[in-house]
């Protein structure tokens, strides 16, 4: 009788929670959707957003990475076009949708976070649901308009699905958070792992929630301790560099390997490497469920079914290599093989600049030596052929020359400016830039003044406290908020 009791009330002030909670989302979701479908562009802006409408318009291939998703899903959009005329609105409503959906997601983060603070385990009454509602309404409309998140949602890029991608993957570790105590709670990890590897193909913005997700993780499942919360940023950070080092490079590189072999070695059609190298990992992912669950082993179990997940969602890049191969207009870098393809998803063609461990803008190699060859279809030769190399350059000027007094000084002050440093942030060799770090650094216009002048360390950490930092970061981020 008293369970009888118990549960109508209960399930009464859970549903008033839930509705009001259910209601004000959307809500807020309808005002962000006026908000941006009002104010967004009546055609396209001047940059990327031109090519991605017309890209979307007719599935063509757009700048490396790609954006499949963006282009498959706008696709649709374009559909309701009357005319070509009408395709840029449509793409822009699209981008408006997004972040709407992206409003509503941030406001059931914030009231779930907060009802965790506010009424922990016990379900809120009274002013406890208008201080939840209220604190979730806010922190949506600081969503809402944002400077940076405004200007994407008014206009045909890809920040403004990504966005939302980000927030929607957020949200599923909340979600799973509340109910890690369920016996079906792992389907959402399933779900963040399957939309992981949708966003991807959108932007690879999706992949900075990882270390909070392994935080949320953390605290769910463990008591805090210092040495705990390191060790799972720790894992957070090495699982974004798997991702983006293992599976969007090394894992294809892999494959183009078998490809070449299997072309190459064995006289077989293009493709069979790649057919070969796919059972290969389908067998070893059925395999490791299977084990997983023979043995009862849950966190395999959970892992293997991720891991599926996240590569179910990179097979949207299919349909880069499907429309490069019909040679649309727009056919950038004119992938014809899993060579290409993997220049294409390493964007290759921007170069590298060093982040960790580089020289500083005066640097200028003594030489190139030749790397790694790259591989590619020719016309008229059988299989796989060299079509490049990489050339990595050399700054380290040799012993012999640095020991000849007929040079020494000279070689001496090259060496200087050529040297190496952790965390190099006046790092660009662009000629275009080099005139800008003197001007920073307060070295003077002549020519013989700036080939004698050599940076130093403090010039290094000045520029990114005052400039990248101070200047830039800090700017950026009042210009979202004043």
């Amino acid at each position: 009788m008293q369970l009888f009791i118990f549960t109508p009330h209960n399930s009464k002030g859970m549903n008033s929670f839930s509705r009001i909670n259910n209601i004000t989302g959307w809500i807020i979701f309808a005002i962000a959707l006026v908000v941006y479908t009002s104010t967004m562009e009546a055609t396209a802006s001047f940059w990327d957003c031109g090519e991605f409408i017309a890209a979307t318009y007719k599935l063509q291939v757009v700048h490396p990475p790609g954006a499949p998703i963006f282009l498959m899903v706008g696709r649709i959009f374009t559909l309701f076009a009357s005319s070509p005329e009408e395709v840029p609105i449509m793409t822009n409503f699209f981008s408006g949708l997004s972040t709407a959906f992206g409003a509503l997601f941030v406001f059931w983060i914030v009231t779930r976070l907060m009802r965790k603070s506010v009424s922990g385990n016990q379900e809120p009454v009274g002013s406890q649901i208008a201080t939840i509602i209220f604190g979730g309404v806010i922190g949506a409309a600081c969503f809402m308009f944002m400077d940076s998140i405004w200007f994407s949602a008014v206009e045909s890029e890809v920040y403004a699905l990504a966005t939302f991608f980000f927030i929607l993957i957020f949200w599923t570790i909340v979600k799973w958070e509340a109910h890690a105590d369920d016996p079906n709670s792992d389907r959402w990890i399933l779900f963040m792992a399957l939309m992981m590897g949708l966003s991807i193909g959108v932007h690879l913005l999706a992949l900075l929630v990882i270390p909070a997700i392994a935080l949320i993780y953390y605290f769910r499942n463990h008591k805090y301790s210092h040495k705990g919360l390191v060790y799972t940023i720790l894992i957070g950070t090495a699982l974004v560099a798997f991702v983006l080092y293992g599976i969007l490079d090394k894992l294809i590189a892999i494959g183009a390997g078998f490809d070449r072999m299997f072309v190459n070695a064995m006289g077989l059609p293009y493709g069979s490497g790649l057919i070969f190298y796919t059972l290969i990992i389908v067998g070893g992912i059925i395999y490791g469920v299977r084990y997983a669950i023979q043995k009862n082993k849950r966190i395999l179990y959970i892992t293997m079914m991720s891991f599926s997940m996240l590569l179910i969602g990179l097979t949207s890049y299919a349909m880069v290599l499907i429309r490069a191969k019909a040679e649309p207009v727009i056919n950038m870098n004119g992938i014809n093989d899993v060579h290409s393809f993997l220049s294409y998803l390493k964007r290759e063609q921007y170069g590298s600049r060093a982040l960790f461990y580089g020289p500083y803008w005066t640097a200028q190699p003594i030489e190139y030596e030749k790397g790694k060859a790259k591989y590619g279809i020719v016309e008229n030769k059988d299989g796989y052929a060299v079509v490049s190399h990489e050339f990595e350059p050399v700054y380290k000027i040799p012993a012999e020359i640095m020991n000849n007094p007929n040079v020494s000084a000279n070689a001496k002050l090259i060496s200087e400016r050529n040297k190496q440093v952790l965390f190099p942030r006046m790092g660009s060799l662009e000629d275009r830039h080099s005139g800008l770090y003197y001007s920073w650094a307060g070295v003077s216009a002549d020519p013989q003044v700036q080939q004698s002048y050599v940076p130093s360390y403090s010039d290094n950490l000045g520029f990114m406290f005052r400039y990248q930092i101070g200047h830039m970061f800090w700017r950026y981020f009042m210009w979202n908020f004043s």
